[in-house]
């Protein structure tokens, strides 16, 4: 159960946050152009995102800068190994036919395409996530025109360095071929227990503290207000199975 004193807390940011914002707090003369209310990314929160730092630019020369975005656009890494059993990550662009079909079909794929990517470059990596000590939790923004300002978090984080060559290597072509299909159980599972972060914390009721009962109603109630009913959640599975997702069989980068 919250403390009261906790409850009194976020009550009253809710508060604070009705107010209107006429300057800046700690640089005078410097008033507010625009006011667009902040609220966690419901719609998208369910993905986990990444943030990845590449040493140097990773988009390929010689390509014109339209070029080069609809390649970085469409663009994964794959942790990988070499036959010395050491693990790397390959950076892969589209093949020439898959840039050939997005710009037809758009960005999405049907089920049971396969779409190939070529391996660009090579890297050795580096990730944290938030069970890794010292890791500082991140946020990034989203602007939607006529709704708002929407955060989401940055769960992990990657460092990529480039690998040097190894004499006597291969410079053998890589070839990652990419299948659709619709996510599974677990998978669903997996979103449903992401999204339920953004659920309001419910106080237990105590017999010998009535009041904490009443409490969290009324907290419940304020966030309502603020980030609207959560009548809909009853309907979270149900629309989750009439919902056509894709999600790629390779294998994500894990720590």
């Amino acid at each position: 159960a919250l403390p009261i004193s906790q409850i009194d807390a976020i009550e009253r940011s809710f508060e604070a946050a009705k107010k209107p914002v006429l300057r800046h707090h700690t640089k005078p003369g410097v008033t507010a152009k625009e006011v667009l209310p902040l609220f966690p990314d419901f719609d998208m929160w369910k993905f986990p995102y990444a943030h990845v730092v590449f040493d140097t630019d990773p988009a390929l020369p010689g390509r014109s800068e339209k070029e080069q975005l609809e390649e970085m656009s469409q663009a994964t890494i794959r942790g990988m190994e070499d036959d010395e059993k050491e693990q790397f990550v390959g950076f892969f662009v589209p093949a020439e036919e898959t840039k050939q079909k997005r710009r037809v079909g758009g960005d999405l794929a049907e089920l049971g395409d396969n779409d190939e990517y070529l391996m660009a470059r090579e890297y050795n990596w580096s990730v944290k996530n938030k069970l890794t000590k010292g890791y500082e939790e991140n946020y990034f923004f989203l602007v939607r025109e006529g709704e708002g300002v929407f955060y989401n978090e940055l769960e992990t984080r990657v460092r990529l360095n480039k690998r040097r060559a190894k004499k006597g290597a291969s410079a053998g072509l890589s070839i990652l071929t990419v299948n659709y299909r619709d996510i599974n159980e677990d998978e669903v599972k997996a979103q449903h227990d992401r999204l339920s972060q953004l659920d309001p914390p419910v106080l237990e009721e105590d017999d010998d503290e009535p009041g904490d009962f009443a409490i969290a109603e009324k907290q419940k109630a304020a966030l309502a207000d603020v980030f609207g009913s959560s009548d809909e959640d009853d309907d979270d599975e149900g629309d989750d199975k009439n919902q056509k997702e894709k999600s790629s069989d390779s294998e994500s980068l894990s720590d």
